[in-house]
């Protein structure tokens, strides 16, 4: 009997598995139409991978950015181990968690943004039932 398991991953994934992984984990994050510069249309549903599985394009674009972020870290720690001998590791794992942080820290903004846009929604509140009881107050 095996109690504990551990796999030890040796090598990259390649471009098209880190955007599967990160279609993958992106898919319940809720995109506002505004947040890209490229025009999207929420309506349009693109398959990817075997068809079996309709993805958001807004989706497809947050994933794609995000392995575009780690494909660009791991060319500029190619430059520097040339330049300066010197090598920082990124492997699978730190994918998974640079998109886990993303999506955990984008809930938790949204989250404050919620909360702040509820005080200013009270106080606006608060403003107008001053102004109604003003203008009673001075009829």
């Amino acid at each position: 009997m095996f109690n504990r398991c551990v796999i030890d991953w040796f090598g990259d994934w390649s471009d098209d598995g880190l955007l599967q992984v990160a279609k993958s984990l992106t898919e319940n994050v809720d995109i506002p139409s505004d947040s890209f510069s490229k025009n999207v249309d929420a309506d349009e549903q693109v398959a990817f991978g075997d068809g079996a599985k309709q993805v958001d394009p807004k989706n497809e674009l947050l994933a794609e950015c995000l392995v575009k972020v780690h494909l660009t870290v791991r060319d500029l720690n190619t430059k520097l181990m040339r330049s300066a001998k010197k090598y920082n590791f990124i492997t699978p794992r730190d994918v998974l968690d640079f998109i886990k942080h993303f999506v955990e820290l984008r809930a938790e903004k949204k989250s404050e943004l919620v909360e702040l846009q509820g005080h200013l929604n009270r106080g606006l509140d608060k403003l107008k039932e001053s102004e109604d009881e003003v203008v009673e107050l001075q009829g």
